[in-house]
């Protein structure tokens, strides 16, 4: 399959919707348990989506776009989504990561 930037925006945009469709409404079994450690429960995954989305991707993707060849990219908190999941319940996260991501659209927009 050919990679193109419309094939890649036409997946992204829905990611929310279907997550949504597939997670909410869940018991909290299935959403707030992990495998131990330092796996991650479903609500966590969310929480790192939306932190990806705010702190990761797209200002990532501007970096390239500007930045010279020989700079580095700027660290990433891999900690980061703790202070975005915080105590939020998983609706709550599914709801602000539907929020970050059409942001992020109608900031590539522009």
């Amino acid at each position: 399959m050919k990679h193109e930037l419309e094939n890649a925006m036409a997946l992204l945009e829905r990611t929310p919707a279907a997550l949504d469709a597939l997670l909410r409404g869940l018991p909290e079994v299935w959403t707030e348990t992990n495998e131990g450690g330092d796996t991650w429960s479903v609500s966590t995954v969310i929480a790192h989506l939306i932190h990806c989305e705010n702190e990761d991707w797209m200002p990532r993707a501007r970096f390239i776009l500007r930045a010279d060849e020989a700079e580095p990219f700027p660290p990433f908190d891999r900690e980061g989504h703790v202070r975005y999941k915080g105590s939020k319940t998983l609706p709550q996260l599914l709801d602000e990561f539907a929020r970050a991501r059409r942001r992020a659209w109608r900031n590539c927009a522009r």
